[in-house]
């Protein structure tokens, strides 16, 4: 039953209602935005011209396939996932949804063949940098979700966490790959984007920045790195528990100040529901 709450609530056509047509606009100008994304383009330096070249004609092909393959109903998904990561990522900068973090958008490289769609990065002096990688989902598909937190699970058996191609830290020390990264699937139902991109295209500042949604990507966030460490730690991955262990030392604190947001009625949200569900199935099994 509860899976089913949200999907009662879906549009019944393809088309995006008239606040988020207006909030994907938003997000288009935010994507090309070298404040919020990552281009291929602005790594020559680092990779060298040919090898970004090629790279950017393979995400040109498969760009293209995708779009082959398209549905009317998984180009409006697709869609209000993009508003779904602008929000967060505009949101985690100016409102701290996510504590003292930079966060970018990756390159459309680091989407197609590494799985992730933003990067988060937590930096002190004192204890370094602790990065997480984020793949978003609005979907109630089962399939679609166990897909993504499968393809974590062979990363952790294969003592290899995620990759980044196009990676750049916030304070330009260092730019170029970065490896064993944790990754996580997060996300909600299209009924609460939506009310998120009113506030947004609305530019209600307060209401966003108080938005009892960013303790629920917190709980989805600690929830599958538990489930994570304890998988790794079942398996002998000593150095994936490690990982682990660094992120949720930085991220458990961030989530206990803001446990004053949670709503119960956020707390049935489907997808967030089938992503918790998901990884349970997935990790703990």
């Amino acid at each position: 039953m509860v899976r089913n709450i949200d999907r009662k609530r879906e549009h019944s056509t393809f088309e995006l209602s008239p606040e988020m047509a207006r909030a994907y606009e938003k997000t288009r100008r935010i994507f090309s935005d070298s404040e919020f994304s990552l281009h291929e383009i602005d790594f020559i330096r680092a990779h060298g011209q040919e090898n970004v070249a090629a790279d950017m004609s393979i995400v040109e092909r498969m760009a293209a396939d995708f779009k082959t393959r398209d549905t009317p109903e998984k180009e409006k998904l697709k869609r209000i996932a993009d508003i779904s990561e602008a929000m967060i990522l505009t949101q985690a900068k100016s409102g701290k949804w996510f504590g003292d973090v930079s966060i970018f958008k990756t390159s459309a490289y680091d989407d197609y063949i590494n799985g992730t769609d933003m990067i988060l990065e937590w930096f002190t002096p004192e204890e370094g940098s602790r990065v997480l990688a984020l793949a978003v989902d609005v979907t109630f598909s089962v399939e679609s979700i166990e897909k993504k937190l499968t393809a974590i699970k062979i990363e952790i058996d294969n003592d290899e966490l995620g990759s980044l191609k196009y990676f750049r830290d916030n304070r330009g020390n260092f730019v170029g790959i970065r490896n064993n990264i944790p990754r996580i699937v997060v996300g909600v139902s299209e009924p609460v984007i939506e009310e998120l991109a009113d506030l947004w295209v609305r530019e209600e500042h307060k209401a966003l920045d108080e938005h009892p949604i960013q303790i629920l990507f917190l709980d989805e966030m600690v929830a599958q790195l538990q489930f994570m460490r304890k998988y790794a730690l079942k398996k002998g991955k000593t150095a994936a528990v490690g990982v682990y262990d660094q992120v949720l030392q930085t991220l458990v604190p961030i989530r206990e100040k803001k446990l004053n947001l949670r709503k119960r009625t956020l707390l049935r949200d489907g997808v967030a529901t089938e992503i918790a569900i998901d990884a349970q199935k997935v990790f703990c099994a």
